[in-house]
């Protein structure tokens, strides 16, 4: 009898296909060697199912059942990445106290309704890399404490444009959800009040997609929109957005114009913008000029950009920083940039301006 399958477990190495194997059959399996006693229980609170047989052949998960092997009153974190799971039966996790599941690197296309039934006490689901299409075969209703949702690398940017993720009435995430991972799903622009509908949300990722425009926010924690073919930063200057970590990298913005960065940051990281050769003074809004109290980044990372001077009215802000990385810009040596020296912080510029 198979003890239990722990531990990082991948396929032995073959040529062969791997045979389809569910849960069911690794209850009949053969015993996986070199696991110590105290794990013959299934009594711990995490459980690692990437496994392996011992024998000539790999073979992986394609499919969860209800079996033993997946009933628990204690187990917190269900570990099930990189397998080739295609399908999981409704009420085969019978695990009322799971806290973690990481479904990411297998086959799914669709989550049937009755799968997370018994998870109410879950609070982050990842499904990274597998290949959904739609959110509407997505059934996250019965997750009513999930706080964080990773749905990166799945083809479900199209739908989402005509499909809320926090339909009410349908499958949607609930409002506990706090935490949303949507890197590199072809996600075109949704409407711009698309996120508001998440009341607790602190943490967004949307980098490696389409997007050209920035939906609205109220308050985040984390926003990365890293990697999208952004030309033009706007925000709502009527209730302009507070973010404490906000991330724009290797986007096509040439410039920063006056109101593009109008909020309230704690960190701005702008790196690896090529064609950003123009940042106006007027970028943080004019108010904040005269008043810069209001004034709460601390640290303003611009490297790797084509930045060759900045306007000395921005020494006014710039002041209250405590990082600035202005290194790998082709900067202008002159008495444009002089300025800088006047900055009391910690100023990481090219090396041969140093």
């Amino acid at each position: 009898m198979l003890r239990r399958v722990l531990g990082t477990l991948f396929p032995d190495p073959g040529s062969f296909a791997p045979p389809r194997m569910t849960i069911a059959d690794l209850a009949q399996g053969e015993r996986v060697d070199g696991l110590p006693e105290s794990d013959a229980e299934f009594n711990t609170i995490r459980l690692r199912l990437r496994c392996k047989f011992i024998g000539p052949l790999p073979s992986n998960i394609t499919i969860l059942q209800p079996s033993e092997l997946l009933k628990s009153d204690t187990v917190e974190e269900l570990l099930l990445s990189f397998n080739h799971i295609i399908d999981i039966k409704p009420s085969s996790l019978q695990l009322p106290q799971l806290k973690r599941l990481d479904l990411s690197h297998n086959e799914l296309q669709v989550i049937q309704p009755g799968v997370f039934v018994e998870l109410l006490k879950l609070e982050s689901l990842n499904l990274a890399n597998n290949k959904f299409t739609h959110i509407s075969r997505l059934d996250f209703h019965p997750l009513v404490n999930l706080k964080e949702i990773i749905l990166d690398g799945n083809n479900i940017g199209r739908d989402l444009f005509d499909t809320s993720l926090f339909d009410p009435n349908g499958c949607g995430l609930t409002n506990a959800i706090q935490s949303i991972s949507l890197n590199k799903i072809n996600l075109q622009d949704v409407r711009r009040e698309y996120f508001l509908q998440a009341d607790k949300l602190s943490n967004l990722s949307l980098s490696g997609n389409n997007i050209t425009t920035i939906p609205y926010f109220k308050q985040l924690l984390h926003l990365d929109l890293s990697d999208n073919p952004i030309e033009v930063l706007e925000f709502d200057q009527t209730y302009p957005p507070i973010i404490s970590v906000f991330k724009i990298n290797n986007l096509k913005i040439k410039e920063i114009s006056m109101n593009g960065l109008l909020g309230l940051f704690n960190e701005i990281e702008m790196e690896s913008n090529r064609h950003l050769s123009n940042f106006s003074h007027l970028a943080f809004g004019s108010n904040i000029l005269r008043d810069d109290y209001d004034f709460i980044t601390r640290k303003l990372s611009m490297r790797s950009s084509n930045l060759s001077s900045l306007d000395e009215r921005l020494w006014v802000l710039f002041k209250h920083l405590e990082v600035l990385d202005l290194q790998d810009n082709p900067w202008h040596c002159d008495c444009r940039i002089s300025w800088f020296l006047k900055l009391n912080i910690p100023l990481i510029l090219s090396q041969e301006l140093k």
